[in-house]
């Protein structure tokens, strides 16, 4: 097989791959009573233990960094160029300038440069633990808050405040209790549906089993949408209709029989 041969093979399982990555979404549905059950059997995750600030951050070095991964490959290799570009940045930002596309463009920190800075929701133990000046400027901030550049042994910072959190048990319908819920459940459907799609119709491995017909397809897929609805139709002995296994039912030991360890998952995780 040639180079150019090679290539297209690759273009064409890219587009196919593309094309299933598209069926795969938009036969993913989360409904409001999907997000309550979740919340419901799993309420102690978004019990929040202490106070929490999502951070970002700006990070200038007076070195030359081994690997710089901000868009704009800039880097001060000394103390005085570190001096100007952080200054040059609290300008910009003063000005209005957006934190984010800041820190892609600048940041020397390889491991935020390319999130906007993003650290993440931090604990407030945990930044108990870093530089004394770093907590007394997060807790000095408000939410949105941007600080003046900060002067530490081995760099500059300048942090923004994106949020903060008080302790205590988030509701269902906190907007990032909703979105990690919905988050959540897609990324478990699109997994479950991904691989339910090549074993549902495979040739089955049990006695008693055939793999489904084209046109029971879009059941298989609506009974991969409830997982727990998988399990009950398989254990409805009721199915069954002069001796052969209902559709449904036959369908749903079919997924079983390849899928049953991720199928049980779900449905223990309270969906």
């Amino acid at each position: 097989m040639s180079v150019d041969d090679l290539k297209r093979d690759l273009r064409r399982q890219l587009s196919i791959q593309k094309l299933l990555n598209r069926e795969v979404a938009a036969k993913i549905t989360i409904s409001d009573q999907d997000v309550l059950d979740f919340y419901n059997a799993n309420h102690n995750q978004f019990n929040v233990a202490e106070p929490q600030y999502r951070i970002s951050q700006i990070v200038v070095t007076p070195r030359k960094e081994l690997q710089v991964r901000n868009r704009k490959n800039d880097d001060a290799t000394n103390e005085a160029e570190a001096q100007r570009k952080a200054k040059m940045l609290s300008d910009k930002l003063n000005s209005g300038a957006d934190f984010a596309q800041l820190a892609m463009d600048y940041s020397e920190d390889v491991n935020t440069a390319g999130n906007g800075g993003d650290l993440g929701y931090i604990p407030e133990s945990s930044l108990s633990q870093s530089d004394p000046m770093l907590k007394k400027t997060v807790i000095a901030l408000k939410p949105g808050q941007v600080s003046p550049p900060i002067q530490l042994k081995d760099s500059i910072r300048i942090l923004k405040l994106v949020a903060r959190e008080a302790a205590g048990q988030r509701g269902v319908n906190d907007p990032q209790v909703q979105q990690t819920v919905r988050d959540t459940l897609r990324n478990r459907k699109e997994q479950l549906l991904r691989s339910a799609r090549p074993a549902i119709c495979a040739p089955s491995k049990p006695p008693g089993l055939s793999g489904c017909k084209g046109h029971e397809m879009p059941l298989a897929e609506r009974m991969v949408q409830r997982p727990r609805h998988i399990v009950s139709q398989a254990f409805r002995p009721h199915l069954v209709i002069d001796g052969v296994l209902a559709a449904q039912r036959r369908i749903a030991l079919q997924i079983l029989a390849h899928l049953g360890g991720a199928v049980m998952d779900f449905v223990g995780g309270g969906y």
